[in-house]
């Protein structure tokens, strides 16, 4: 048996080079196709050409996105934003992620099979064809990480403006709106609400961790994001807590909401001992990611590491976060903490508190 699992394996992960081979044959095709379909009818394009990265660093990437095609007047096409596709409103009426709302009536086949061919490439900035790169009228916008600042509304404007193209490829994660706007924030909030049965999903669970009939003047919920995983090696730990800290953390702010009942419920990327938690009212999730994030989005106070999961629901919910990795945070005195503006508009990168030297030091380790 596990011989032939080994077997399966192997040649799953052929069939996938020879689809990437036959698909970045086609992929100049592709890219044509969007350039002559309806959707870029008067307007450019913004194409999200890679799958790389989690979910909320992919939310918080169209967030940022969906701000700078509204500045733009720009069309924007996700192309590899479709394992949850299932999760998010957006997907009722579309097979993929357009913005804005109007313009998804416009995908058809061809554009379908276009954006499928383009995601199944998986190209990084240092395999792109050439033929593509030397192409008068698309540009390629290459994130390059911690090595440059995240790439700016001002800076997309002035790259198409400049040369004249009609569409811009993407390639990464770090594209900075900073957007000030209230009616912007709120429309990336709709246009990233969940599907209709998740959420009621999700209002259930909240309502059971709270009580049935019973209102945040009778309770309050404490969303945890006890985030372990691959946390406890990069940048030599830097935002790594054992689930103790988190559960000192949550003692200190149960004792300071005497007033009122707490109770917690937990999100995390491992399963962790219940008895970490003894005398407390804990409720662990056990949902998916997309599930996971919006719950947390509910809940009247969110506790978390620096982490852009936590930080997303606290965007989408407007709910406040205390982040366990603030420098100003002592475990022994939690809440001499001030729980950080949900208001914020959502980034991926390194804090701004975090020293840049040491974040060099770690990553080059």
């Amino acid at each position: 048996m596990t011989w032939l699992k080994k077997r399966i394996g192997w040649l799953m992960i052929r069939l996938r080079s020879i689809a990437r081979v036959a698909c970045r044959l086609r992929f100049a095709w592709a890219l044509q196709c969007l350039e002559r379909s309806a959707l870029a009818k008067d307007r450019p394009i913004l194409l999200i050409a890679d799958n790389y990265g989690r979910l909320a660093n992919r939310v918080t990437r169209i967030c940022n996105l969906i701000s700078i095609a509204n500045q733009m007047g720009a069309v924007l096409i996700d192309a590899g934003f479709v394992e949850h596709r299932k999760s998010f409103a957006a997907f009722d009426d579309c097979a993929l992620y357009v913005y804005p709302p109007e313009r998804r009536s416009k995908v058809d086949w061809r554009v379908r099979l276009a954006c499928f061919i383009i995601r199944n490439c998986h190209f990084r900035d240092q395999d792109l064809p050439k033929q593509i790169l030397d192409c008068s009228d698309m540009l390629v916008s290459v994130d390059r990480s911690n090595q440059r600042l995240a790439f700016s509304a001002q800076e997309i404007e002035t790259a198409i403006g400049a040369s004249g193209c009609r569409m811009l490829i993407l390639l990464g994660l770090y594209f900075d709106a900073d957007c000030k706007s209230r009616s912007t924030k709120d429309e990336c909030r709709q246009q990233l609400a969940p599907q209709q049965s998740l959420a009621k999903t999700i209002d259930a669970t909240i309502s059971q961790v709270r009580g049935e009939g019973v209102g945040d003047a009778e309770c309050e919920v404490i969303g945890v994001h006890v985030r372990q995983g691959d946390y406890r090696w990069w940048l030599d730990g830097r935002f790594y807590f054992p689930p103790t800290v988190y559960a000192t953390a949550m003692r200190q702010i149960q004792q300071a909401r005497s007033n009122k009942a707490v109770k917690f419920l937990i999100c995390s990327d491992e399963t962790l001992a219940s008895d970490i938690f003894e005398g407390m009212d804990v409720h662990f999730s056990g949902g998916s990611p997309t599930e996971d994030l919006f719950c947390l989005s509910r809940c009247n106070l969110i506790i978390s590491t620096f982490s852009s999961f936590a930080y997303f629901a606290s965007f989408y919910g407007d709910r406040p976060i205390l982040d366990l990795s603030s420098l100003s945070f002592d475990q022994n005195q939690c809440m001499s903490m001030v729980p950080l503006n949900s208001k914020a508009w959502p980034r991926l990168g390194l804090p701004e508190a975090f020293n840049e030297d040491e974040a060099s030091q770690s990553n080059a380790v």
